[in-house]
């Protein structure tokens, strides 16, 4: 792809009270060899030292590669939405403050959207755990949003990338859903246009017990229930389409239990959120 064709990227990264794991982020972006590409960090009102690492890259990057804005709390998903919409870029996709993009991964995923009708680019990621000894590496299956919605699983994780136009369509993440803000979103892009996997990993996820993904409680069998009426809404499934229902709330029912404090998936259980600790290569591509 000439200089002329390649589309300009942004990477946003919403950050709360996380200095240390968030400048180790944004030095994974910032690295990156793609040309045309911002980090647009905006501080959903961390303390002051958060302030400061932001006020120092600001003095030390040029405004085209790194901009920064701060705001009162209001949480990730809003906190996301709104720098999608401030982001510069025709490729947009985000990073969490305590993860990593791998080298060339935005160079591989543009790539891989030379196709104009291709509209997102994904691909798998490492484990890490907090000190950042990886321990797994997660091939993800080809995205459908059926599947997706069969799994209750979002599939694309952080790293993918997004045409503007689609991905603002989608109304962004979902303030009304905390453990899986995305998923819809996710849906949405897939149901827009073709959505193409790249085999590799892109991003690095950091396992720690102050991640969202760790984290229990009732309220994660509430979301994941409305999820499953929420994406058959989605879907618009027929009246006899009742084995993906089953499925998708059998999953759905599964995963909320092993977060909540359930003994946890059945032997050969498929699912990636929650099958953290096989050390090795996990190959979700590969489903019955």
């Amino acid at each position: 792809m000439s200089s002329s064709e390649a589309p300009s990227v942004s990477i946003v990264i919403a950050t709360y009270n996380r200095p240390e794991w968030l400048r180790l982020s944004m030095n994974s972006v910032l690295a990156q060899d793609y040309p045309d590409l911002e980090l647009l960090v905006l501080d959903d009102g961390s303390t002051e030292e958060t302030a400061e690492l932001l006020t120092d890259y600001g003095r030390t990057h040029p405004p085209e590669r790194f901009r920064y804005s701060r705001h009162e709390n209001m949480g990730q998903a809003r906190t996301l939405n709104r720098g999608y919409e401030m982001a510069r870029g025709d490729l947009l996709g985000y990073l969490p403050d305590d993860d990593l993009m791998v080298p060339g991964a935005v160079s591989r995923l543009v790539e891989a959207m030379k196709d104009p009708e291709v509209i997102c680019a994904y691909g798998g990621w490492r484990v890490m755990e907090p000190q950042g000894e990886v321990i797994d590496t997660v091939r993800p299956m080809e995205y459908s949003p059926l599947e997706a919605y069969r799994q209750i699983d979002t599939v694309i994780a952080p790293g993918g990338l997004v045409r503007r136009d689609p991905l603002l369509a989608t109304g962004g993440w979902d303030p009304g859903q905390y453990y899986m803000p995305d998923f819809l979103l996710w849906m949405k892009v897939g149901l827009a246009g073709p959505v193409v996997r790249v085999d590799a990993p892109v991003a690095s996820w950091r396992r720690h017990e102050g991640g969202l993904s760790e984290q229990s409680g009732f309220g994660r069998v509430t979301e994941f229930l409305q999820l499953v009426e929420m994406g058959e809404d989605l879907l618009d499934l027929p009246a006899d389409a009742h084995a993906v229902r089953a499925e998708a709330f059998r999953n759905a029912c599964i995963q909320a239990a092993f977060f909540s404090g359930g003994s946890g998936p059945p032997p050969g259980a498929r699912f990636g959120t929650i099958d953290l600790g096989k050390v090795g290569i996990r190959d979700r591509s590969k489903r019955d």
